[in-house]
């Protein structure tokens, strides 16, 4: 979760048998997902499988503002050409 953040999420944990073992022998996948309701982006994922660890996803130094309006201007330079 975003520090400061009102959040939503999910955690997703199913059980599935292992590979050539009996349904005694389970192992679990847990899946985390986060979403600031202002942001609307993923800010933090985790996912832990036993077969391959724990992998982390976490986005930082977010600073919420209007992005910078030179990004969507044409550059000087930009020539419209109408073709009929």
């Amino acid at each position: 979760m975003s520090v400061g953040q009102r959040n939503s999420g999910r955690s997703c944990a199913p059980t599935a048998p292992r590979h050539g073992k009996v349904q005694a022998s389970l192992k679990k996948v847990v899946n985390e997902h986060w979403y600031p309701d202002i942001l609307k982006v993923l800010v933090k994922s985790t996912n832990a499988d036993p077969r391959y660890g724990v992998t982390t996803y976490d986005l930082t130094q977010v600073v919420p503002c209007p992005p910078n309006p030179a990004l969507f201007q044409a550059p000087p330079d930009y020539q419209l050409r109408v073709s009929r």
